[in-house]
């Protein structure tokens, strides 16, 4: 095998590997929302989808309803999920505030919901 193959070769493998060592999980912003109206609460968040698709965020965003026995039932959880971690989370809340219809419509969104809790959750694997 000539040097440059090999050379080439070991440079492959050390771009792979430092891909992978560089590569975050997945960070999620987990939003639980007391909403005296569930169904306009939804509205919103798919008025703030929207916003989000035009300004083409790397955000998914889910929304969960409890609907069984206990404290949470009719409380709703709103996921925010960037799939390269907090760095990109930090980074894409920051652009998504600077434009003006966003940072309006985020403002606007807690009128008549109570948000009980604003976390953020990285997934975690046994080593």
């Amino acid at each position: 095998m000539k040097n440059t193959t090999k050379n080439r070769i070991v440079a492959t493998c050390l771009l792979t590997l430092m891909a992978a060592i560089a590569q975050a999980d997945p960070a999620v912003r987990v939003f639980v929302v007391e909403a005296k109206d569930a169904a306009a609460y939804l509205k919103e968040i798919d008025r703030g989808r929207a916003i989000m698709k035009r300004l083409r965020s790397v955000a998914t965003v889910r929304v969960l309803q409890a609907r069984f026995a206990g404290t949470n039932v009719g409380h709703v959880v709103t996921l925010m999920e960037f799939p390269d971690g907090i760095a990109q989370m930090l980074t894409e809340q920051k652009r998504l505030n600077d434009d003006p219809e966003f940072a309006a419509w985020n403002a606007n969104l807690e009128n008549g919901h109570l948000i009980r809790s604003d976390s953020i959750y990285s997934e975690r694997v046994a080593q």
